[in-house]
């Protein structure tokens, strides 16, 4: 029997929110902090996506477990009264997000649902979106595949005499079969010796500023 009266169960029920609630808020958070920008309850898809990245063709559900009845989850167990009500209702909810979920794939969005209780992890969480999300990179107009290949490059390593790191990105069309890397830093003393390199505000050898560095390492003997 429910330990609370038909009034109060009915109010409670009432305050649930179909859109922006707290877990689909918490959704957002992480979703922003990973660098995605996103549109909301796009009402031209079917089901009207909570989470909407157009230009990557994906979408993501956030799901309440008991209203979306989240398999062998505590979440979801159902109430103690009015199981008539209660059971077609939800069972409905169940079938409606299948059938949109299909329709989905069917004109090829790719749809990740995320249920309430995997909040409890966030960072889990972040990396399961972080992967879905990158795993393919499309163009606007043919929704061509690329090959991304990415990597942390430290200007010291080739020719330029002083650290500055920087994360670089190439891409390329799946289609073309192309199989690229990162040029190896061919960095040496002798090409800095024989360079002169030229900042914002002066022009200063390279031997000059290796003597310098070599002076700063050297132990005083005072």
């Amino acid at each position: 029997m429910d330990s609370l009266s038909p009034a109060e169960r009915s109010e409670i029920m009432a305050r649930v929110r179909s859109k922006n609630s707290r877990p689909e808020l918490l959704v957002r958070r992480l979703v922003f902090a990973l660098g995605h920008r996103y549109r909301l309850h796009a009402k031209d898809l079917p089901g009207h996506p909570d989470i909407v990245f157009r230009k990557l063709r994906s979408v993501i559900f956030v799901h309440g477990c008991f209203w979306h009845r989240h398999a062998a989850c505590a979440l979801a167990r159902l109430p103690k009264s009015r199981l008539d009500f209660w059971l077609p209702k939800l069972e409905g909810n169940k079938k409606r997000d299948e059938k949109n979920k299909q329709a989905l794939l069917r004109d090829g969005w790719k749809v990740l649902m995320i249920w309430e209780c995997q909040l409890k992890s966030p960072e889990r969480l972040k990396g399961r979106i972080s992967g879905r999300l990158e795993q393919h990179h499309t163009s606007r107009r043919d929704r061509t595949a690329y090959n991304i290949v990415f990597r942390l490059l430290n200007a010291a390593n080739y020719g330029v005499p002083q650290r500055r790191e920087r994360v670089f990105f190439v891409g390329f069309r799946s289609d073309l079969g192309v199989e690229w890397s990162f040029p190896e830093g061919d960095y040496s003393e002798d090409h800095l010796l024989r360079s002169p390199w030229i900042t914002g505000r002066r022009v200063f050898s390279a031997d000059r500023f290796l003597k310098r560095k070599v002076s700063e390492r050297m132990p005083d003997n005072d």
